[in-house]
């Protein structure tokens, strides 16, 4: 055997042993890039354990609780007339502060009369944006400047016309406040507090009578009373002739 055939003979055993090595190298490389791992850099072995390439962070979307929990504390106060006279309209207020203790903020609104008496205070969490809304049966409500505002300065104040149609010692006065919060992109809103008021609405005599005068069971009753008065008279004059 000569010496160029031990040469060639000895090159392709090299290159048998060098190939499957090579071949394996390139299989893992290629499942590596294959697996799906799209937050490991290029040439990682996800099943080394923990990946050392950049992970790419995912913020989930915000739920409704979270960001209830971003919510800032507040003072409210509002103002209904305890008695209302039947068709004679008064105000009432509710306001709204971050700044001023509950108790000063009640002294504030007993002070300034912004509208009734005062008829509670709490503590409360809301947004920088609330709407206020007041309802009653038995009542005619006009709201006074724009149900929904901004609460970013110190104060914030919401006023209502209330006039009563109907009198009664129970008529109830209910207000809802709501804070508009975006959710996932979304504008919902969450309620803040409600609140609830009974209010004694009485009447004078003269609306009294006139209730009574405008009633037309009054005038059915007298229409009838009349008649048998009639009849009975006409028995009586027949018996005397």
């Amino acid at each position: 055997m000569n010496l160029k055939r031990l040469m060639g003979l000895a090159t392709l055993f090299c290159l048998a042993a060098i190939l499957p090595l090579a071949c394996g190298k390139g299989a893992v490389k290629s499942e590596t890039k294959d697996v799906g791992y799209t937050t490991l850099s290029t040439g990682e072995n996800p099943t080394s354990g923990a990946p050392h390439g950049h992970i790419k962070k995912t913020t989930p979307p915000l739920t409704l609780e979270d960001i209830w929990n971003q919510l800032k504390p507040a003072n409210l106060a509002w103002n209904v007339p305890d008695n209302m006279q039947l068709g004679e309209p008064q105000n009432a207020s509710l306001v709204l502060t971050g700044k001023l203790a509950l108790g000063d903020l009640e002294k504030r609104l007993k002070r300034k009369k912004f509208g009734g008496d005062l008829a509670g205070a709490k503590k409360v969490e809301i947004s920088t944006d609330l709407t206020a809304k007041m309802t009653g049966d038995g009542f005619t409500v006009v709201q006074v400047g724009p149900a929904r505002q901004a609460t970013t300065g110190d104060t914030t104040q919401w006023k209502w016309t209330l006039t009563p149609n109907q009198e009664g010692d129970q008529q109830k006065i209910h207000v809802d406040l709501m804070a508009s919060v975006m959710v996932d992109g979304v504008e919902k809103s969450a309620p803040v507090t409600s609140l609830d008021k009974t209010v004694e609405v009485t009447s004078t005599l003269g609306q009294k009578l006139g209730k009574l005068f405008s009633s037309p069971w009054l005038w059915i009753f007298l229409v009838l009373l009349i008649v048998l008065g009639y009849y009975g008279l006409s028995s009586q004059n027949k018996k005397k002739a």
